[in-house]
């Protein structure tokens, strides 16, 4: 597949094309497209942007300096090792339901921590540039924890979806960036994925919670998983 042929095969996106949160589920093709026609030929080769097209997610090794890894992770410390009575359920710490542990940090760009300089970085953000073809914000930024024995998991679930109907996004011209400073393999609660899934739109019952059957990704702590959203 040509760059300049990705639009192919895409319908015009209507009012309709992401209706969601209605009284039936459906499966319904994906209107926009996934790479959005690039003339940059860097980070990622032509190749790589076909796969990317493919299978809706690329992994790029060894890309965050290990430094700042270890900068970020004793960052985290700082919130860990406090009091726990100073982690609540509010819109910036989450805990895990009916118990203490920290949960998830939310807006963690805003920061001028390691976690929100590495959210900011550059090596991480030409690659979001090149894919979108367009200028870049960050809608949504976090860290989930997952701690050991305590930390429940994520079912899986559709962002697009969510941040469509409840946040007003308008089209799925967006991607997320997992940036792994643990090692993620299935015997610790890895992230997992369904290639080629991103070229459906689910639409979901209104009060329903999306759950499916996914394949595993083995990936260590410096390594960055980059998905398009659907």
């Amino acid at each position: 597949m040509e760059l300049e042929s990705a639009f192919e095969g895409y319908a015009t996106p209507s009012d309709e094309s992401y209706k969601t949160r209605g009284e039936h589920a459906e499966v319904a093709l994906r209107s926009d497209p996934v790479v959005w026609c690039s003339a940059q030929v860097k980070p990622l080769s032509q190749a790589e942007l076909c796969a990317y097209e493919e299978t809706g997610f690329c992994i790029v090794r060894g890309l965050v300096p290990l430094q700042q890894i270890e900068a970020c992770k004793n960052h985290l410390q700082t919130f860990t090792n406090e009091d726990q009575l100073k982690v609540t359920d509010n819109c910036r710490f989450v805990t895990e339901a009916n118990s203490t542990v920290l949960r998830s940090i939310f807006a963690i760009h805003e920061d001028k921590s390691p976690l929100g300089e590495l959210a900011r970085a550059k090596f991480l953000t030409e690659y979001v540039q090149q894919i979108l073809d367009d200028d870049i914000y960050v809608h949504q930024s976090r860290v989930n924890l997952q701690a050991p024995f305590k930390g429940t998991g994520f079912s899986w679930h559709s962002d697009f979806e969510t941040w469509h109907a409840e946040d007003g996004m308008p089209r799925p011209r967006s991607l997320s960036a997992v940036v792994f400073l643990d090692q993620n393999a299935e015997y610790n609660g890895a992230l997992m994925v369904i290639p080629g899934s991103h070229k459906s739109f689910l639409r979901c019952l209104w009060h329903a919670r999306r759950r499916t059957s996914s394949t595993t990704c083995r990936i260590q702590w410096d390594q960055v998983l980059y998905r398009s959203t659907w």
